[in-house]
């Protein structure tokens, strides 16, 4: 026909990058391409084979998906299309993962006070899934809250030993599921336990039938 010049290829995007990730969402980039009349991206939990995340048309160079799940795997594409229609599209650009920001929204679980004896008590919780660590705040009832000691752990119990007998001791915790970020859930709320009561010594004067 009268045009003889070669229309340039379809070409697949390159130079993709994720930033501004969050716990529910992140921003997708690449570079521009010539003939792109839009771009068209997808994604998906990696590990999973279904796109969960496919947006039709995008005209610019990046895209905020949202929705999405914290400190979870992600992996997405995006190719070019060419035509005002889908008939001319470019292959779909190498894969890009990223992993959403981990959240700490929920206070360790079923707190509980095990082993209450004369001077010791055992202190246990459930695992909060993205705990990195506990911090645990623990003192006598009857003391000012200044006097709550913290402990950091990384297990999901820990053993007070040294107590009064017949005395009210409260302690609550909190999760740190980001220790670099200081990521930190709410406490708990302060539980309260009394330890035993010593039996009274046998007195001298009383007769075993």
């Amino acid at each position: 026909g009268p045009d003889a010049t070669t229309t340039p290829p379809c070409s697949t995007p390159s130079g993709l990058s994720t930033t501004a990730i969050g716990a529910d969402n992140a921003t997708l980039n690449w570079s521009s391409t010539a003939t792109a009349n839009y771009y068209a991206l997808r994604a998906r939990v990696v590990g999973t084979t279904t796109w969960s995340i496919t947006p039709s048309t995008i005209y610019g160079t990046s895209k905020t998906i949202y929705g999405l799940t914290s400190g979870e795997a992600y992996e997405w594409q995006v190719r070019s299309v060419c035509s005002v229609d889908t008939s001319e599209v470019s292959g779909w650009s190498a894969i890009q993962s990223f992993n959403t920001m981990v959240t700490c929204n929920n206070a360790p679980s079923n707190p509980t006070e095990t082993g209450i004896g004369l001077n010791e008590a055992t202190l246990t919780w459930d695992i909060q899934p993205n705990a990195q660590a506990y911090v645990v705040r623990f003192r006598k009832l009857s003391e000012p809250w200044s006097s709550n000691v913290y402990t950091t752990i990384t297990t999901t119990s820990i053993t007070k030993a040294g107590l009064l007998s017949d005395a009210d001791y409260t302690w609550d915790l909190r999760a740190i599921c980001d220790t670099v970020n200081g990521i930190q859930s709410p406490w708990t709320g302060f539980r309260t336990f009394h330890t035993e009561v010593p039996c009274p010594m046998p007195s001298a004067t009383a007769v075993r039938a």
